[in-house]
């Protein structure tokens, strides 16, 4: 409020503003149209500042008091997730998802197959094999769980190398497959071969139609090539 209560007028709030930002009043003229140098209140109704110092410090008021303020930093930093770390959250969800099983099957594989070989240094090569127990595909193919980690041998042609020591071998024509784990010597397609090492349950896969499968799995220790492929 102004003098006597009196709202205070836009060039009184300019008045005050400066006198309290320069500690001192605006140059101008009184009433009689002599400049002078108001030094007190009681010249505050004649001071009227020269241009164009006045505009140019009317502007500098209102941009003080008006111009719309920019947000704090925090505050900014506070507004959102950023676009990368919403990208890295998707990638850290899909190795979860696709990559992360994978690397704890091939772990498992190699610590099977280790262990397997360890057991089998127990034994001569010949000793391992007379232990080992002829199975025929139906009574593995049924009881493979329960015959998980026993010593078994059977006979059948290399079908096709699934991946780098790994074949689908079958025991009739083209039917009746097991799988093994083998990292002898290469096997080819078309080998008929004799093998000996442990039952390792099932393995799951697709077959040529995409349709999901289970088949016997056994990691082999010994491997005989009865018959080299003829391709």
């Amino acid at each position: 409020m102004g003098i006597f209560g009196r709202k205070k007028s836009e060039h009184e709030k300019y008045i005050e503003w400066y006198y309290q930002t320069y500690g001192e009043y605006p140059q101008g003229p009184d009433t009689s149209g002599q400049p002078y140098q108001n030094t007190a209140p009681n010249g505050y109704q004649n001071v009227q500042p020269q241009q164009p110092q006045y505009d140019q410090m009317q502007r500098q008021y209102a941009y003080m008091n008006y111009a719309p303020q920019p947000m704090p930093s925090k505050a900014r930093k506070k507004s959102g997730v950023s676009a990368g770390a919403v990208i890295l959250i998707i990638l850290i969800v899909l190795a979860v998802i696709f990559i992360l099983p994978n690397i704890i099957s091939g772990y498992n594989n190699a610590k099977e197959k280790r262990e397997v070989q360890s057991r089998a240094q127990a034994y001569t090569e010949s000793d391992y094999k007379a232990m080992c127990k002829a199975v025929s595909y139906d009574e593995i193919s049924r009881h493979s769980n329960a015959m998980k980690g026993s010593f078994v041998t059977f006979s059948g042609t290399v079908r096709q190398e699934l991946e780098d020591g790994l074949y689908r071998v079958s025991t009739k024509d083209y039917s009746d497959d097991i799988v093994i784990r083998y990292s002898g010597t290469r096997l080819l397609t078309g080998d008929k071969v004799t093998v000996w090492g442990e039952s390792s349950g099932f393995i799951e896969g697709e077959t040529v139609l995409g349709a999901k499968a289970k088949v016997p799995e056994i990691t082999v220790v010994y491997a005989d090539i009865i018959k080299q492929s003829q391709t």
